[in-house]
């Protein structure tokens, strides 16, 4: 199946409940942020898809979309992912509103504690 990126890349800012944003957002548990940044970090293939679009009743295939927060987070830390690359050699990655989200998340690098 060949990836649809301008539908998967649509998410152009953070949602409300994004675990990335440094203020409000989803509470996860202790240590859980850093492990989802470590994973996106050893794994270039890796993404993390915006749970607001997980958790779609339906789970229709095609609904999930890329999460803006971990987006912001791998363009503020110069580590795109492959799918991110792919998506503006392709011309549909909005790197502006990228770059307008990263003041908004916590960009900071996983601890190397718990790893």
């Amino acid at each position: 199946m060949i990836m649809d990126f301008k539908r998967f890349f649509a998410l152009k800012k953070p949602c409300p409940e994004c675990p990335f944003l440094k203020d409000g957002g989803y509470e996860l548990a202790p240590g859980r942020l850093d492990s989802i940044k470590r994973d996106m970090l050893d794994d270039d293939f890796s993404n993390f898809r915006c749970h607001k679009t997980t958790e779609q009743i339906t789970r229709k295939q095609g609904v999930e979309k890329h999460c803006a927060g971990a987006a912001a987070f791998l363009l503020a830390n110069d580590r795109m992912n492959i799918p991110m690359r792919l998506a503006m050699a392709e011309r549909v990655l909005d790197l502006e509103a990228l770059k307008d989200a990263i003041p908004l998340v916590d960009t900071t690098l996983p601890s190397k504690e718990n790893k």
